[in-house]
């Protein structure tokens, strides 16, 4: 009777612990722009959905925002205004694609920075992100 007893217990708390809900919404995420171009819109993109951090100052921090994971490159989509003195002020966008994701680690509890260094070349608008964990 005990060994009975023992095994209804033992199976109660192994399909007990497969009834845990994961949590998707586990990183707070915000945007440093070290940069010296103001950031109208900065979109990361994670299995179809788009998480938008918008109007960005330079040497600012955006607001935080919950996602669910994030790995070191993301599909992300920039747009800067770049001021001009004397002409109309320049609008520039640039996406970036990663490749894989092989032999990279997702990030998926904390809080996370992520910090934007925006140049312009040439008319091309160049991003250098780094991630630091807070």
């Amino acid at each position: 009777m005990k060994k009975l007893l023992v095994f209804i217990i033992l199976l109660i708390s192994l399909c007990a612990s497969g009834q845990e809900k994961p949590n998707s919404d586990s990183i707070d995420v915000r945007i440093l722009n070290k940069g010296k171009h103001y950031i109208k819109e900065h979109t990361i993109t994670l299995n179809g959905t788009k998480y938008q951090f918008s109007d960005i100052w330079p040497k600012k921090y955006s607001e935080y925002q919950k996602l669910p994971y994030l790995w070191p490159n993301n599909k992300t989509k920039t747009i800067i205004i770049d001021k001009k003195m004397f002409k109309y002020d320049e609008w520039l966008t640039t996406e970036l694609w990663p490749i894989d994701h092989v032999g990279e680690n997702k990030f998926v509890d904390g809080k996370l920075t992520i910090e934007l260094r925006t140049k312009v070349k040439s008319g091309q608008l160049e991003i250098v992100q780094t991630i630091t964990k807070e």
